[in-house]
């Protein structure tokens, strides 16, 4: 018989806790294929974020703050609703 061919390794994930929510959830920054690198937020808000919590969040706080963010600015609607034209 051949000798067996050893099984590939299984990329290893963290089981951590959410600094939110406190709710468990895997952390696939080990293997370099987190879900979180998906998610769209801004450097502002990822400053922020870092300023009230302490590692990784969950998907669920993540998504909603996603969710939350505020749109990006039209300049044009920035413009009229913030620009008066003299008379």
């Amino acid at each position: 018989m051949p000798p067996a061919t050893p099984p590939e390794p299984v990329p290893k994930t963290d089981t951590v806790l959410c600094p939110r929510c406190s709710a468990g959830f895997e952390c696939g920054i080990q293997t370099g294929d987190c879900w979180c690198a998906g998610v769209m937020l801004d450097d502002v808000i990822r400053a922020d974020m870092a300023l009230f919590y302490d590692g990784c969040l969950c998907p669920t706080c993540l998504r909603a703050i996603e969710d939350a963010r505020p749109p990006t600015p039209n300049v044009w609607e920035f413009l009229r609703k913030n620009l008066k034209r003299r008379r």
